[in-house]
């Protein structure tokens, strides 16, 4: 058994206890392990890691389209230093990663359970680990007008 911190063990079990699916705003981003980025491994944990907010795309399916990823970074473009991560149980959106400064993870055990009719949404998390804003896919978007309310 690997020793681990107290502080994340407990993060570990208190994330899956109070994690309600499909995912809501105001509800904290759940924990994902064995994340992989390139060959390396990480966790949600390292996604959000630092001081400032995170636009995810979270996808379940291989082959969904993504939203309009370009008018979503666009938006978020005022929030200073704002991250912008794709989530897929594969790795077929490096081309957006490549095209438009998305970073791509795979979450092989991302399923459609998790997401629900989150499946394609935009969700912009917080510095604080809380989701913030969602966004279903296929909505019109009010990501702009959320964004404007927090740099005001």
């Amino acid at each position: 058994m690997i020793d681990e911190p107290m502080n994340l063990t407990f993060f570990r079990i208190l994330s899956h206890l109070s994690a309600r699916y499909p995912l809501v705003a105001g509800q904290r981003f759940p924990y994902f392990e064995s994340m992989e980025r390139k060959g390396a491994m990480c966790s949600s944990l390292d996604i959000l890691r630092g001081t400032s907010f995170t636009l995810i795309f979270a996808t379940a399916a291989a082959d969904e389209k993504p939203v309009a990823l370009g008018e979503a970074k666009s938006a978020v473009g005022r929030l200073p230093g704002c991250r912008l991560v794709i989530l897929s149980p594969v790795l077929s959106f490096f081309h957006v990663e490549e095209e438009g400064g998305w970073e791509s993870y795979r979450v092989p055990h991302l399923k459609s359970k998790i997401l629900g009719p989150m499946s394609g949404a935009l969700m912009l998390v917080r510095p604080d680990g809380y989701l913030g804003y969602i966004e279903k896919a296929g909505k019109k978007s009010e990501l702009e007008a959320y964004v404007s309310k927090l740099v005001k």
